[in-house]
């Protein structure tokens, strides 16, 4: 049966008085698949450490399915936990490193056999079921290292950073494997990442973590698109989302007007009445914004010409990067400079002047 995990008001503080975890609350749902995902420094591996039992929680409490586990000791919590190294006792066979979670707690031998094998099939590790830790691979001694995991059949798998270390393609496959598995036992898991692709790729939801707090959490696809705050559409996204300096105001007819700061002459919008409940809500005192739009939302366009929901910004290319499967392209406007997501082959050339089309309807704007 799969177990809810809740922290409320979670602390962690550091000795010298530095908050590692910060009144953090967190709500993940039974057999969820739920990725904690932050820069270095952002707290991540010590909430992943609070839930295991490896760290205290200072403040506040942490519940499986509504059972206070903050003073219960980590053997008692039921959590299995997989570093980023994987962590294999060197004079066992991988036979014996599966086996010895199951025989710990008990578990009858012909049933330790048959989770032995199943979790070696599930992470293709049965050809290696004899062999020395020594003698395999960093991949291959992760998949182990997740198959013990999978046999102690915990209520909670707890994931550190476990494919950063792997290359390229084996990362890839081992998502693809944990994402299979984790769908077909349903245990709740809680992966912690700072890569941005993996959450993305393995998430039913994301929480973004910075200096100890959670700023937002979604699905991948609610954070990408509609970030709460600066750090999150910043931090999300590759290249991540154009900043401009804009100013939203009303005129003297009682109109929405968008402008964009730095350019002569300057630019401004007015905002049609289908745009008006999208921006309205952004309005500010000063009225000073930060206006945001992923590189995907910009076009490099022919005409100067807006359309009914555009702003038509020219400019001069600064940078062209192909990245095989795409083109970002770099263009200067003004003081400005919008990286545009293009198709994998262009004739953009630096130097060369260009129209970049804005979609504002799918503009974020920020408060400064």
């Amino acid at each position: 049966m799969s177990t809810s995990v809740s922290m409320v008001g979670a602390s962690r503080v550091y000795p010298g008085g530095i908050p590692a975890v910060d009144c953090v609350d967190l709500e993940v749902a039974a057999g969820e698949l739920y990725v904690v995902l932050g820069p270095s420094g952002s707290g991540k591996t010590t909430m992943l450490r609070m839930i295991a039992g490896l760290e205290p929680i200072d403040a506040g409490e942490l519940r499986f399915d509504g059972e206070s586990m903050t003073r219960r000791a980590a053997r008692d919590r039921d959590a299995a936990l997989v570093f980023q190294q994987p962590v294999l006792f060197p004079h066992l066979s991988v036979r014996s490193n599966l086996t010895y979670p199951a025989r710990a707690r008990g578990v009858p031998r012909p049933e330790r056999a048959a989770r032995v094998l199943e979790a070696a099939r599930a992470w293709n590790v049965e050809p290696l079921l004899d062999r020395a830790p020594r003698t395999l691979s960093g991949g291959q001694k992760q998949r182990v290292a997740l198959a013990r995991a999978m046999v102690r059949r915990p209520r909670v798998l707890l994931l550190d950073e476990p494919f950063s270390s792997l290359d390229a393609p084996l990362r890839a496959a081992l998502r693809n494997e944990l994402t299979d598995w984790q769908r077909r036992s349903g245990v709740t898991t809680i992966l912690v990442t700072h890569d941005q692709a993996e959450a993305l790729a393995l998430a039913d939801r994301v929480a973004v973590t910075d200096r100890g707090k959670i700023l937002q959490v979604g699905p991948p696809h609610e954070v990408y698109d509609r970030p709460n705050c600066r750090f999150v559409a910043e931090f999300l996204g590759s290249p991540p989302m154009n900043m401009l300096p804009a100013r939203l105001e009303v005129d003297g007819d009682g109109r929405l007007i968008l402008s964009l700061e730095g350019l002569e002459p300057a630019l401004a919008f007015h905002v049609r009445d289908d745009l008006e409940a999208h921006f309205t809500r952004f309005k500010t005192t000063s009225g000073r914004l930060d206006l945001g739009l992923r590189p995907e939302h910009l076009a490099v366009v022919e005409s100067r010409v807006p359309g009914p929901r555009e702003w038509v910004l020219s400019g001069t290319i600064i940078r062209v990067e192909p990245l095989g499967h795409e083109t970002i392209t770099s263009v200067a406007t003004g003081p400005h400079v919008v990286k545009v997501r293009r198709p994998a082959r262009v004739s953009d050339r630096v130097g060369e002047v260009a129209q970049v089309s804005l979609n504002l309807s799918r503009a974020t704007l920020f408060c400064c």
